[in-house]
């Protein structure tokens, strides 16, 4: 009993034990420094992991959140880089994640398709049903944008 318990802690811990003896310098590895980097780096993917978690308990499953923090990403760096202030650049970025999934969340309901079928009519650069190469529906959108009006 103890073991399924334990287990992933110590699995965790041989990583981290291994990882430390592969660099050199265990002391460095370890640092409070370097491992203050490690969570602030992680920190993105555990955020969408979580609401990941949400969406396949829902009994979903969208693959465009990546994409969507990919794309908040650069927008609030974009605003940063031309001297945005720092608050106005974070709520510019919450603001296009919020539409692109408002996006998403009306095609989903008002479609009435399947989250991976917006994701796909989502990924092919449908407009209005349009592709941006001017065709109806792309190889990668065609089940889902050809319900598109």
């Amino acid at each position: 009993m103890w073991l399924r318990t334990l287990g992933p802690f110590a699995g965790l811990g041989l990583v981290v034990l291994i990882f430390a003896l592969l660099t050199g310098s265990p002391e460095k590895y370890l640092s409070i420094s370097n491992l203050r980097i490690v969570l602030s780096q992680t920190m993105i993917v555990a955020l969408g992991a979580i609401g990941m978690t949400l969406i396949i308990i829902s009994g979903g499953i969208d693959l465009s959140v990546g994409s969507n923090i990919a794309l908040t990403s650069v927008v609030t760096a974009l605003a940063l880089r031309h001297s945005w202030p720092p608050s106005v650049a974070l709520l510019g970025g919450i603001v296009v994640g919020g539409l692109v999934g408002l996006v998403n969340g009306l095609a989903i309901t008002s479609l009435h398709r399947h989250s991976g079928d917006a994701r796909d009519c989502a990924r092919s650069g449908q407009v209005g049903g349009r592709g941006t190469d001017g065709e109806r529906a792309s190889h990668l959108g065609q089940r889902a944008c050809r319900y598109v009006p």
